[in-house]
């Protein structure tokens, strides 16, 4: 598979943002990652790991896992995770954040959902979930209406689109 080509024809098609997570790598494995995809569309990728990337190729920003990362100066916290409605009183300090799992995940054998339907439509009416939470895991053309009726700004698909 050469992961460099599909993202990059993941852009060409119209994909918005990339996070670049593959916490097994090292840095040089990421780095050359990187280089081999279009300049072009570094200032549309987030990583999640190699904080000190994001000045060499001009990247978006960094998705942080927890407060206590050593994060260098200057970069651009981007978003971070969230597993339970208690943690999004804290989305604000973030351009956006994740809310997992939505769906039971496809990438993760028996991560199931934390959320019922009804939950989910509570939550935006009180105001809980709005266009800065992502919806993840088990994102499907089947259930992708759903995240938009429920009111998230958006769906981050990663098993997916990887699994095919």
């Amino acid at each position: 598979m050469n992961e460099s080509a599909i993202i990059t024809g993941l852009f060409s098609n119209g994909l918005e943002l990339f996070h670049l997570r593959k916490p097994f790598d090292n840095i040089y494995t990421t780095a050359k990652l990187l280089k081999n995809i279009p300049m072009q569309f570094h200032n549309r990728i987030v990583i999640h790991q190699h904080y000190q990337l994001i000045n060499d190729y001009k990247l978006k920003g960094i998705h942080i896992k927890n407060n206590n990362e050593n994060i260098p100066n200057n970069c651009n916290i981007i978003s971070t995770s969230f597993h339970y409605f208690s943690e999004l009183f804290n989305k604000n300090n973030y351009e956006y954040v994740f809310l997992s799992p939505i769906f039971n995940s496809i990438s993760k054998d028996g991560y199931s959902s934390n959320f019922t339907l009804s939950e989910l439509q509570k939550a935006h009416n009180n105001g809980i979930i709005d266009n800065k939470i992502i919806a993840l895991g088990g994102i499907t053309p089947n259930n992708i209406n759903i995240i938009k009726e429920i009111g998230f700004g958006g769906a981050a698909v990663l098993g997916y689109i990887w699994g095919r």
